[in-house]
């Protein structure tokens, strides 16, 4: 039994200080949970240190790769609450308590890392989200503050994060209990309003895109296919945390940020860069357009009349 002998090792802990062992215990526990896990193996794993192991491996920085793909691994394997409902209990406490780590990271500016941190939170959210959803305990809003933070950063992937939100919005709103739905949607709406900055900013096209769409035109410019994917992926979130957050109150934060950031913008000697935000706003103020009150969509409309005067 390669977990039970695994786990002899690891619990051994007068010959466990050695790297390399430790390293080819990742690597062999790595394996065997991507080859498949029987459900004798799942329940063995539920109270051996195997999983503490993983966790405890991301300290050391030669170990973190590996250990991150282990955490992957085990969140995967962990998605069958049902069968194994306190080893889905175990792993996603564990994830939780990472955001003190992840918070240690983003101090040290360790992009890498957050890269890493950022793929463990949006496995989890695309396994777990439904438990997630569930609770608003601290743990949850420490997770969800710190997914926002991730949210931030331009060296973070965005596509790691995506799926965490996209998920979590979907499961909240799938909640079946109407009273527990519209509560749960009362304490997670102002996170979702959060990330409303950080979705349109990653929508933006640079400044050599903006030209080239306006001098060759958007058909012809097929070198922005995968920003293009990435903008409807983000229009498609955008209309998902409404679900949370609400059509009134999305469409009032993103109008807000836009006034904010018109604000500093010299229109109409506005610069290429500054066209690019305008363009951002007025893609994702779209994207919600057909959904919003129409108080709502005149408001819109009386700030682009302005812009126009």
């Amino acid at each position: 039994h390669v977990f039970t002998m695994l786990d002899h090792v690891v619990r051994d802990k007068e010959k466990f200080n050695d790297l390399f062992l430790q390293w080819s215990v990742l690597e062999c526990f790595n394996s065997w949970l991507e080859f498949g896990v029987s459900h004798t193996n799942l329940t063995f794993l539920e109270s051996s240190e195997l999983i503490n192991f993983c966790f405890k491996s991301l300290e050391v920085q030669k170990h973190f790769e590996d250990a991150v793909q282990a955490i992957i691994s085990l969140i995967k394997i962990s998605k069958d609450i049902t069968a194994h409902p306190q080893l889905a209990k175990i792993v996603i406490q564990k994830v939780m308590d990472l955001t003190g780590h992840c918070n240690a990271a983003f101090e040290k500016e360790e992009y890498e890392d957050l890269n890493d941190y950022a793929r463990i939170f949006g496995k989890l959210g695309e396994v777990h989200a439904s438990l997630i959803a569930d609770q608003a305990s601290g743990d949850v809003l420490n997770l969800l503050d710190v997914i926002l933070n991730l949210s931030t950063l331009e060296q973070v992937n965005v596509d790691m994060w995506y799926r965490f939100w996209h998920t979590f919005c979907f499961q909240t709103a799938r909640i079946k209990d109407k009273q527990s739905r519209e509560a749960k949607s009362q304490v997670f709406g102002p996170y979702v309003l959060k990330l409303v900055p950080s979705l349109i900013k990653h929508s933006q096209l640079d400044e050599t895109d903006m030209t080239d769409c306006n001098e060759r035109g958007l058909e012809n410019c097929k070198h922005l296919d995968e920003t293009l994917i990435l903008r409807d992926d983000i229009e498609k979130l955008l209309i998902d945390m409404v679900l949370i957050a609400g059509t009134e109150d999305m469409f009032n934060k993103i109008l807000t940020c836009f006034k904010e950031e018109l604000a500093d913008i010299p229109l109409p000697n506005c610069s290429v860069e500054e066209s690019c935000i305008i363009e951002a706003y007025i893609h994702g103020i779209t994207a919600l357009s057909r959904l919003a009150a129409e108080k709502c969509t005149n408001e819109f409309f009386a700030i682009v009349k302005e812009m126009m005067e």
